[in-house]
């Protein structure tokens, strides 16, 4: 797959979301905001290197002039609301009890320090994958400065929106030996209502030229239920799309509005079921519901190591996940990498099955890296040709 436009990924306070300029120039200011010096739009190569912006979208970072017509109405908009740091320490074995002579403990061959949370997760897989996105996220306090220099550090444009409380910062463990993490996720800010507005603020702003806007991840405590209710309904009014990847009581609300593509693993489709979902036939019971009712136009039902289900309105396509060419590590990652190439690929003018193909690819590869480190993108490639599609025929079995 090959993206000739460049995407702007956005991440807010609490929750993630994604979201990519494709300089379809639909407002004044996305009219005349775009332009690069020399008059050369940064999807043509420009060597402008990203960086950090404020909220005005004022610093380092590429832009895009409406004339661009390689890059034109191709893109995504993600979305973060909790962003957090991630101190990961590596050892041979976690051991616990006692010992004579007090804990006893194996040497820790190597910390990293990395940056986690669906939107910005999404930003890094899209430019992984060929794209180039703006990561919007919410920063706080010290955490909130050193988030900041690390996605400068990796190269990842970034707009953060400044808030009162610390960026949380959480804790990865991996052990060598069991070839497990353990992710220790403290609670995240609390955010005031201001700063709920500002990033709705910061949303209308943004949204204008990117036909794709992508939210996922959970809201952080101090907004709304709603919130991405209204999130929703701005997307809308802005022309674009929304893809929504989130759980819990701002999942419903959303879903309330509509959305243009849910995607959902097992443990949010079964809340939303209110029954177990074991395989692609409880899936389709769900996508139906979903699609029939406006909820979404486009149903994405993972099912871990069975694959997904993909529902639009032509049908369901069953999407069975590849075999792995490597030991698993950890599936925290997955999900964020699936929103990613799927969206890219939606982006490119894909269809949706084929743009959830690679993204059940980029989900197993994925896995076959530690924590939340990006996956490699010759394995995704090679994954996808091993990701078996099968067209759902006949009525379907259980209704929901």
């Amino acid at each position: 797959m090959v993206v000739r436009s460049r995407s702007r990924l956005w991440q807010w306070p609490g929750s993630e979301s994604t979201a990519a300029c494709g300089n379809r120039a639909r407002s004044p200011q996305a009219a005349t905001s775009g332009a690069v010096p020399g008059g050369r739009c940064a999807g043509q190569g420009s060597a402008r290197p990203p960086g950090h912006r404020d909220e005005q979208g004022r610093g380092a970072g590429p832009r895009h002039s409406r004339d661009c017509r390689r890059c034109r109405g191709i893109g995504e908009y993600c979305r973060a609301v909790d962003p957090d740091l991630d101190d990961e320490s590596r050892g041979r074995s976690l051991l616990g009890g006692r010992v004579p002579g007090g804990h006893r403990q194996e040497p820790c061959p190597g910390q990293v320090r990395g940056r986690r949370g669906g939107g910005i997760n999404v930003a890094r897989h899209v430019v992984r994958l060929g794209g180039q996105a703006v990561a919007v996220h919410t920063a706080g306090g010290e955490v909130g400065l050193r988030l900041n220099r690390l996605l400068d550090e990796e190269g990842v444009d970034h707009v953060a929106v400044d808030i009162h409380d610390e960026t949380r910062e959480a804790l990865v463990l991996f052990e060598a030996r069991s070839r497990h993490s353990y992710h220790l996720v403290p609670p995240g800010p609390q955010l005031h209502d201001r700063e709920g507005r500002r990033c709705l603020e910061v949303l209308e702003r943004a949204v204008g030229s990117c036909p794709y806007v992508v939210a996922s991840g959970s809201l952080p405590g101090g907004l709304r239920d709603d919130f991405y209710a209204a999130v929703a309904r701005r997307v809308k009014e802005a022309g674009s799309r929304l893809i929504l990847d989130t759980s819990g009581p701002a999942l419903r609300g959303a879903l309330a509005e509509g959305v243009f593509l849910l995607r959902c693993n097992r443990t949010e489709a079964e809340s939303l079921a209110g029954r177990a979902i074991s395989g692609f036939d409880d899936a389709r019971a769900l996508n139906e519901h979903l699609l029939t009712t406006g909820a979404a136009e486009i149903a994405v039902t993972t099912l871990g190591a069975l694959g997904a289900l993909c529902s639009t309105g032509l049908g369901h396509t069953e999407l069975y996940a590849p075999p792995l060419p490597g030991e698993p590590l950890s599936d925290a990652g997955a999900g964020d990498s699936m929103v990613a190439a799927l969206t890219t690929q939606l982006a490119a003018g894909e269809d949706p099955v084929s743009a959830c193909a690679l993204g059940v690819a980029a989900a197993a590869a994925a896995m076959l890296t530690p924590s939340t480190e990006p996956f490699d993108r010759d394995t995704a490639r090679s994954l996808r040709s091993q990701v078996r599609t099968r067209l759902q025929t006949g009525a379907r079995r259980r209704d929901l």
